[in-house]
C-alpha cells in the first residue's frame, strides 16, 4: 500500500476536524484488517487467489513431523485450499490466512 498524500504535521493534525480524524481512524482500521490473520473458523476468503496461510502438519506427511506449525503460501480456488501448483494437500490443516503482502519496492 502506498500513500498518495504526505503525512500531516502535528500542527495540521491538531487543526483537523472531528470528521477528518474519524475518516483517518476508519482508513487505519481498513489497513489493520488487511494485515490481520483470519482464523479459518471465523471465515474463508471471499475471492479466489493466493494467500499466506498458517498450517499445522497432519500425520502421514513424510519429511515433517506431525504438529509442526508453519506459514506457507496457498491458493484458494472454488472453496478449496490448494498448493501454489494447484494440488490438493491432505497433510496440512489450515489454521488461519491473510492477504499476501505487496513486495518491497525500494
Amino acid at each position: 500500500m502506498t500513500l498518495s498524500t504526505q503525512k500531516p504535521t502535528r500542527e495540521e493534525r491538531a487543526a483537523m476536524t472531528k470528521d477528518e480524524l474519524l475518516r483517518a481512524v476508519w482508513l487505519l482500521d481498513d489497513v489493520l484488517e488487511s494485515l490481520r490473520w483470519i482464523p479459518i473458523k471465523e471465515r474463508q476468503p471471499k475471492y479466489d487467489g493466493e494467500y499466506e496461510t498458517t498450517v499445522i502438519t497432519l500425520p502421514g506427511f513424510k519429511g515433517i513431523s506431525p504438529g509442526v506449525v508453519q506459514n506457507i503460501r496457498m491458493v484458494y480456488v472454488s472453496g478449496k485450499w490448494k498448493s501454489q501448483w494447484f494440488q490438493e494437500i491432505p497433510y496440512y490443516q489450515i489454521l488461519a490466512w491473510r492477504e499476501v503482502a505487496e513486495p518491497f519496492k525500494g
